[in-house]
């Protein structure tokens, strides 16, 4: 499944490289606007963050059938939502929200949103760690690591990067775990990044 975001689409791309919509753009309460963040649950379920097109943004997180593309609003009180990551068991989703700076826990049945960390100064894209206990979320060109259970955070060491880099895109942890692959941004342009989480090294 891919996000569209200038589009407000989510595609569905087979192993053949055949491509067809998964939810369509209808920008109304119960479909999507400006689809970003995405993930799979392991029973086929698509999760997505959305932001209404006004200022400051409306985010909210959708749940959306793989078989009809059909919509479910679980949550519209988020702001500013840019990373999301399911927690294992797939009960509960990580979100960062960059409006407000800081990390949220939902629960994907009654949409409640608990405050996991604050203080955040923009965070980014995020993803589970192996085991499942912490994750891992990008603020600029620095990586942090978050325990789930207690919501302490603590910065991965800042080692070798590339000249001017100033923001990372996406994350997400190698199989494991000793490593993690970062889109990022730099003077001059951009591309994918290794980081040793022990080193801070890319």
């Amino acid at each position: 499944v891919v996000v569209d975001n200038n589009n407000a689409r989510l595609f569905r791309i087979d192993l053949g490289g055949q491509i067809s919509v998964l939810a369509p753009s209808v920008n109304s309460a119960d479909t999507i606007a400006g689809p970003a963040g995405m993930a799979v649950r392991d029973d086929g379920a698509v999760f997505a963050l959305d932001c209404l097109p006004v200022n400051p943004c409306v985010g909210r997180l959708l749940r959306i059938s793989p078989t009809t593309g059909s919509v479910t609003v679980i949550t519209s009180s988020l702001q500013g939502p840019v990373g999301l990551a399911l927690e294992s068991g797939g009960t509960t989703a990580l979100i960062s929200e960059s409006n407000v700076n800081r990390i949220d826990r939902v629960d994907l049945s009654t949409g409640a949103v608990t405050v996991l960390a604050a203080g955040l100064a923009g965070p980014g894209h995020i993803a589970i760690e192996s085991g499942g206990a912490t994750a891992l979320f990008g603020v600029n060109c620095d990586l942090y690591r978050i325990t789930l259970a207690t919501g302490a955070v603590s910065q991965i060491p800042h080692g070798a990067r590339p000249s001017g880099c100033w923001s990372f895109k996406g994350v997400a942890v190698e199989p494991g775990g000793a490593t993690a692959l970062v889109a990022a941004s730099w003077n001059n342009g951009g591309g994918f990044l290794r980081i040793n989480l022990s080193t801070g090294n890319a």
